[in-house]
């Protein structure tokens, strides 16, 4: 199926593409997985699901299950409107679901107006420009090669196009992978 994950990727619509998956080339038909409990449209979700945390992880550099850890555990609002921002889906989360009832219940206005913006889904443009640097930093660490020398990992950084290569680029991304090690 890799190659029409791929496809679906690179498509202008790739929800059309994801939907039609489970089509098999050689004619089989869907018949719900092992035990005929699934339809389409949850392996779809489930695709979906994938592909959001590998957003979350570009765009944050933390996967959305530690957001959402992070929003039940500590309170932190902030970790749920990011998990939301990037799947919108995650509002119907227990958690994210009882969270957003108590705020309509006590009437907090500050949630409920950060949530709307989440909604919206908009990362900003210093979330978007970090997405390969994060990614390979996560990539690094969760192969336990992130405590190469800082210089090796500028280099590589580099060299596979993680960062933009210009005249400061050495001094930022030493600064970068000094944050990403303290997370």
């Amino acid at each position: 199926m890799g190659d029409k994950l791929i496809e679906a990727a690179n498509s202008d619509d790739p929800a059309i593409l994801l939907s039609n998956l489970v089509d098999h080339d050689d004619g089989e038909a869907w018949n719900g997985g092992g035990n005929g409990e699934f339809e389409k449209h949850h392996l779809l979700g489930r695709l979906l699901g994938v592909a959001a945390t590998f957003d979350c992880l570009m765009l944050y550099g933390c996967y959305i299950n530690e957001f959402l850890v992070l929003a039940k555990d500590n309170g932190d609002d902030e970790a749920l409107f990011k998990a939301i921002r990037v799947d919108p889906v995650v509002v119907t989360c227990e958690f994210a679901a009882h969270r957003i009832s108590v705020a309509v219940a006590v009437g907090d206005r500050m949630f409920l107006k950060g949530l709307q913006t989440a909604l919206l889904g908009k990362t900003g443009d210093q979330a978007q420009y970090l997405k390969e640097f994060r990614f390979l930093m996560q990539f690094l660490d969760e192969s336990r090669m992130l405590d190469r020398p800082t210089t090796e990992l500028s280099s590589l950084c580099l060299e596979i196009g993680a960062y933009d290569d210009h005249p400061n680029a050495v001094k930022n991304l030493s600064e970068l992978i000094r944050k990403f090690r303290m997370l």
